[in-house]
């Protein structure tokens, strides 16, 4: 019967090192081999594992280990205290059943350095790159899927996690690795695909040393009940595919674990104004419920009143929208947390206070439709189009023609003023002065009433909700000055009437009448700007009366001691 020998390599090195204590995850390599029991006797060419009894059940017979730990000049020693349990020869014997066959090696070297069959490594060494990972992922898959009770071996060796570790073990993986070892090479990039150990934990399950995670910061911390919102989790202890994210009792989408300080996901669906805590499950535990770990899902806002809901085609309008649940500041990205559609153009200058209720912003110019909705978008979705969050743009209004197009300075005209986009004027502008238009004008037309101004030309533009119209030619207004008499030559006349007299003064131009203490004179000639003669009407001896001179449009002369006439006996 053959002699097997089996030779144990173990290495001790620290399981953690956030822990307070020094705790040490055992490596071990078993050297397995076999001779005959009789001198020149057929070589042991395979065999099964289970001829090798230690290798199953390595963990129970290992020695009572001494640590020493050497700091500087400073050695500390300690018996080490072993963490019991079933779990590593559990593991140990699903990746390697007793079942498994072995293959003594014949390493390619000087022909008299294989004939000892106890130099032979069997199972000796073998590829970790892919069973190292393996490996891990099988501890994340314990420690979610059995957390109350350790499965048995023979289930652990049907778990899919387990067949990379096989097929790592694949014998002609393992020669290449040790042709490749015994004749001084290197081996694949060094430890990327092969490795001469098996990385196994040792006593408590994997992670057990490990910190439950913290979250310290989320952001945003408010988004859309609808879900997918984008959010960045800060904290310590994030695990490398062994991190979940949960938001509520809700899995996250899309986690990715940037950093032991960072992960990214997107959120699950939620319930309107519902504050859920956000919790991250690794190996080492669940993170604690914190008001840092904390995220909003947010009810949609809502538009109350646009004011004003009319302004020009040009946009430019400072808006206030009244509502609910507007958003200040800008998110993570760097844009505003709250955003406002005129129909399908967007606002700018969007501004949300301390108060949620209200914000403004400036209109965009108009599109192919003069009433919009206005809509207001944040995290936790859009506001509902209604009636009170209309917004109408209006056309800027043009002046074409004045009715008439000149009055006294002492204003009173009634002006009929043409033009378009006319309708729902609010107010008429002579030059700086303003009047309000009539009722009852169209979009084409309005009426009003000059206001006094002064001698001279001014523009009349009307105003709007589109805004003010464009000064032109068309819309000149002259207000005509008054006249005026300085001088009635001669100043005196008989009773009967009948006196022709000159009147001398200023804007005489356009005289229709004159009078003599409000009876017309007769024969009214000889009109200019400065002068113009008039017969007296018969009046009352020893009586003075003022002389006045009649224009139109401008109106009459003032009354003064310049223009008084006297009647004599």
């Amino acid at each position: 019967m053959p002699k097997y020998y089996e030779t144990f390599l173990c290495t001790a090195v620290p399981e953690s090192a956030e822990s307070t204590k020094l705790r040490l995850a055992v490596v071990v390599s078993p050297r397995l081999s076999a001779e005959p029991d009789v001198p020149g006797g057929a070589p042991v060419t395979s065999d099964q594992l289970g001829k090798w009894p230690d290798a199953l059940n390595w963990a129970a017979i290992l020695p009572t280990w001494t640590v020493t730990v050497t700091q500087g000049t400073t050695t500390v020693t300690r018996p080490a205290q072993e963490i019991g349990g079933p779990y590593d020869v559990q593991t140990w014997n699903a990746i390697f059943p007793a079942t498994m066959a072995t293959t003594p090696y014949v390493p390619p070297v000087a022909e008299d350095a294989g004939t000892n069959p106890r130099a032979l490594p069997g199972v000796a060494t073998f590829p970790v790159g892919a069973v190292r990972d393996a490996v891990k992922k099988l501890h994340v898959t314990v420690l979610r899927e059995h957390r109350t009770e350790f499965p048995p071996a023979a289930q652990l060796g049907n778990l899919a996690e387990f067949t990379p570790i096989r097929n790592a073990l694949a014998p002609p993986l393992v020669q290449e690795v040790l042709d490749t070892q015994l004749t001084g090479g290197v081996v694949g990039t060094a430890l990327d695909r092969v490795f001469a150990q098996l990385d196994l934990f040792h006593g408590a399950r994997p992670g057990s040393a490990l910190p439950p995670a913290t979250i310290t910061a989320v952001a945003p911390p408010t988004g859309s009940p609808s879900g997918g919102t984008a959010v960045a989790l800060t904290g310590t202890s994030f695990v490398q595919n062994g991190s979940e994210v949960f938001f509520g009792g809700k899995a996250a989408g899309s986690v990715r674990v940037v950093s032991p300080t960072s992960i990214t996901c997107t959120t699950p669906p939620g319930t309107f104004g519902a504050q859920v805590d956000v919790l991250v499950r690794t190996p080492g535990g669940i993170s604690a419920v914190s008001p840092a770990a904390r995220f909003t899902y947010l009810d949609p806002p809502t538009v109350s009143t646009v004011d004003k809901n009319r302004g020009p085609s040009a946009g430019g309008t400072t808006v206030t929208v009244t509502g609910t649940n507007f958003v200040a500041g800008n998110g993570p990205d760097g844009k505003p947390n709250t955003s406002v559609k005129f129909g399908d153009a967007d606002a700018t200058a969007v501004s949300v206070g301390s108060d949620p209720t209200s914000l403004t912003c400036v209109t965009p110019p108009a599109g192919t439709d003069p009433t919009v909705d206005v809509v207001v978008t944040t995290k936790g979705g859009s506001s509902a189009k209604t009636a009170a969050s209309r917004y109408t743009y209006v056309p800027l209004p043009a002046v074409t023609g004045l009715t008439p197009a000149s009055g006294p300075v002492a204003g009173g005209q009634a002006v009929t003023v043409t033009g378009t986009h006319l309708a729902a004027a609010t107010e008429v502008h002579f030059g700086p002065a303003r009047v309000s238009p009539a009722p009852g004008g169209t979009d084409t037309s309005l009426t009003c009433t000059s206001p006094a101004g002064t001698a001279g030309v001014v523009d009349v533009t009307v105003v709007t909700d589109g805004g003010t119209s464009v000064r032109s030619d068309a819309d000149r207004y002259t207000y005509l000055a008054r006249p005026t008499v300085t001088a009635l030559t001669p100043a005196k006349g008989p009773a009967a009437g009948g006196t022709t007299v000159t009147v001398t003064g200023t804007n005489m131009t356009g005289a229709t009448s004159v009078t003599f203490g409000g009876v017309p004179g007769t024969s009214l000639t000889g009109v200019t700007p400065t002068s113009l003669t008039v017969t007296s009407p018969a009046g009352t001896a020893g009586g003075s009366v003022h002389v006045v001179v009649h224009t139109a449009p401008a109106g009459d002369s003032t009354e003064s001691a310049a223009d008084l006439f006297t009647y004599t006996g």
